[in-house]
């Protein structure tokens, strides 16, 4: 009878299992991506020039900066560079025409940004008049890129423009789920902007110009999307809109 115990109790106590394999019974947390609400942005006016900085505070080191930027001019003009102190910066669209081709808008991204105060300077290859410069802070997206800009390698980049009071941007192709769609609009006039009734994502005005700002939300499911705004009355328009990816 000692015997059947002693051997119950090797059995027993001296069993040993595996230990759980790479990923068992694990869960990994993806963090959303969001707007920190932290932005700048500075409007040029009547004076033709070919420079403009803002100075805005980025809330995380690794967040993602999106730099806006439109113009007029006469004939087309690119966006040679977007500097910082935070970051180095990507020229995602140099040049892009709306507004009867006297408007120019561009976009330019600073990925992996060291938080704190942060200049932002943006370089045209002429001067422009109106320029308006547009910098916009999100946490969670990728730190080395940010930016799935897969589908907006070539006309019509991701841009769309109009004069109608509804807008409608760019149309955009996402890789991933649950990236961040950003969608801007800039307008060749002094009407303002809302969201669009019913739409799902979230407006924000920009301060430094009469018209113009975003609008941002998050698509579960990779796909094609466009973003909707509104202006107050019919005028010349252009919006474009970038995806964030983890």
């Amino acid at each position: 009878m000692m015997r059947v115990l002693i051997l119950l109790a090797a059995l027993l106590f001296g069993q040993t299992y595996p230990a759980p394999g790479p990923g068992r019974n694990a869960y990994n947390a993806v963090t959303p991506i969001t707007y920190t609400t932290h932005q700048c942005s500075v409007y040029g006016g009547a004076t033709a020039i070919s420079t403009e900085n803002c100075t805005l505070t980025v809330a995380n080191t690794g967040d993602t900066l999106l730099v806006f930027v439109s113009g007029s001019k006469g004939s087309a003009f690119n966006l040679n560079s977007a500097t910082a102190g935070c970051g180095t910066g990507t020229v995602l669209r140099a040049s892009l025409s709306f507004a009867g081709g006297t408007f120019y808008n561009s976009v330019a991204s600073i990925p992996n940004a060291t938080a704190g105060s942060c200049t932002v300077t943006i370089t045209l290859s002429a001067t422009a008049l109106y320029l308006q410069e547009w910098v916009v802070d999100f946490a969670g997206a990728n730190t080395a890129t940010p930016v799935d800009n897969a589908s907006c390698t070539s006309t019509p980049y991701c841009t769309a423009t109009g004069t109608a009071a509804a807008i409608t941007s760019g149309s955009i192709t996402t890789s991933n789920p649950n990236e961040m769609l950003v969608a801007w609009t800039s307008l060749g006039t002094t009407n303002t902007l809302s969201n669009r009734s019913g739409s799902p994502f979230t407006y924000v005005q920009f301060p430094a110009n009469a018209g113009g700002g975003i609008a941002y939300g998050i698509e579960t499911l990779a796909g094609s999307y466009t973003v909707p705004f509104t202006q107050s009355t019919t005028g010349y328009w252009g919006s474009t809109v970038v995806a964030l990816t983890h």
